[in-house]
């Protein structure tokens, strides 16, 4: 999966963003190998990552829900029956290593707007034509967006408002007899604003939380703008605060010299060895100074 988000990351380096630091990002497709970049510890099953979760030596926990894959805890004899792939990888990089260093642009390359479409029902407030339009202007003016420009058009049983703002424009559809109003909030700029704008406009009409929906486009925007720069560091995922929690729970890595016994070095040798084609063959070693390592050699 290869599909970018940003310039810098694709669909995969941004969600795991959003693991929280003991969590666990689970895949159920073959990722295994993009997931080794990604996270410390990795196993198939599914593919799974995690920056603290050791899949090794997992904490297992009945939960009393119905399972398609994995059994009742109690009916488990191997743990790891379903694993076929595992890794261990102390150098997976962190995708803030690269972000952090990103450098301001200078010169203003793209205009992305942001449009958040919302729908309000029940509503109890002012839905004449003139009480809308003042009702509405006033609420986004209140958030600290800059009302440009303000119109109105009314028929039998519905209310368009239309509102031009430095940052965006609002258009608002009321449905009289419905008890209903319709947003169209395109920004431009001030983008993290779009929550705040959204519950002042509902809050204005007289909506509550529970009879709303909302969801957001990527739509078009506008060059020019005096405070690009700001609105390009709001816009997007908000890396500082991410990559900070990233890195204060990023594992240790210790590195523990000689603890491998010589036991243990000989039976990789001898096996590493049996996995060569052919005979006869004609191995270089790098041999220590030590009696022992002249020894080990030796025997090998």
């Amino acid at each position: 999966m290869s599909f970018k988000v940003t310039e810098e990351l694709d669909v995969l380096e941004a969600l795991s963003l959003l693991v929280k630091p003991d969590g666990i990002f689970v895949k159920n497709e073959v990722y295994f190998e993009k997931f080794k970049e990604m996270f410390p510890y990795t196993a198939q099953v599914m593919v799974m990552g995690s920056r603290t979760v050791d899949f090794m030596n997992p904490t297992l926990t009945e939960h009393g829900t119905s399972n398609l894959v994995v059994r009742d805890l109690e009916t488990i004899e191997d743990h790891f029956d379903l694993y076929h792939d595992y890794a261990y990888n102390a150098t997976s990089f962190h995708l803030c290593d690269s972000l952090g260093d990103k450098k301001n642009d200078v010169t203003q390359m793209r205009s992305p707007g942001i449009m958040m479409t919302v729908e309000a029902e029940d509503v109890t407030g002012d839905l004449s034509g003139g009480g809308l339009k003042l009702n509405l202007s006033n609420a986004l003016e209140k958030e600290g967006l800059h009302v440009i420009t303000s119109d109105v058009i009314e028929s039998d049983s519905k209310v368009i408002t239309y509102i031009t703002l430095k940052e965006g424009y609002v258009i608002a559809r009321a449905i009289l007899e419905s008890k209903y109003v319709g947003f169209d909030i395109h920004f431009w700029s001030a983008t993290n604003k779009h929550e705040a704008a959204k519950d002042a406009l509902v809050a204005a009409v007289g909506g509550n939380g529970l009879a709303l929906s909302t969801y957001r486009l990527i739509a078009g925007g506008m060059f020019g703008i005096g405070t690009w720069k700001e609105d390009d560091k709001l816009r997007g995922p908000q890396f500082e605060e991410i990559c900070r929690v990233v890195k204060e729970t990023a594992p240790t890595v210790t590195n523990n010299e000689g603890d491998a016994s010589q036991s243990d070095l000989d039976i990789v040798m001898k096996e590493g060895l049996r996995i060569l084609d052919g005979q006869s063959l004609k191995v270089a070693m790098l041999v220590g100074n030590d009696d022992r390592s002249k020894v080990a050699a030796e025997k090998h």
